[in-house]
């Protein structure tokens, strides 16, 4: 059974400001507990594009599945099963609005449990941090 989880954040900062930052591979270390961006190939970044991100120590090689204005998903295979994250930048009353969503598809019972007991509110505390840096974006990361 897939699990799903849903985040978002409201901010001042312009959405065109904020997809700059979140849209961007490249950017991830700014806003997110990505450690380094080894490769985005091809660049810029279009469906099909290979991510490495170097995230806890290891790389990990996620795949572009959606790339379009203010939309950006990616999926990646761990060992504990498959898990997609998108990225969308929507307009708010108050400025903008990121919304992070993940889907982890479990490899079998064990990592599910693992996702109910300790993953899913570990994924929701990150979550909410990136959400809450991305929606303080500033053009050009300043």
């Amino acid at each position: 059974m897939t699990r799903r989880l849903e985040i978002f954040a409201a901010g001042w900062a312009k959405p065109d400001d904020v997809w700059a930052l979140v849209g961007n591979p490249r950017r991830l270390p700014e806003w997110t507990d990505v450690e380094a961006v080894e490769k985005v190939d091809p660049e810029p970044v279009e469906v099909g594009s290979q991510l490495v991100l170097r995230h806890g120590g290891q790389a990990q090689t996620w795949e572009v599945t959606t790339f379009r204005p203010r939309l950006l998903e990616a999926v990646t295979v761990l060992p504990a099963g498959r898990l997609g994250v998108g990225v969308r930048v929507l307009t708010d009353p108050m400025g903008s609005r990121v919304v992070l969503a993940a889907a982890f598809a479990p490899a079998d019972r064990l990592a599910s449990l693992r996702f109910l007991v300790a993953g899913r509110s570990r994924m929701r505390r990150m979550f909410d941090q990136w959400s809450q840096g991305a929606v303080q974006a500033r053009t050009g990361g300043a």
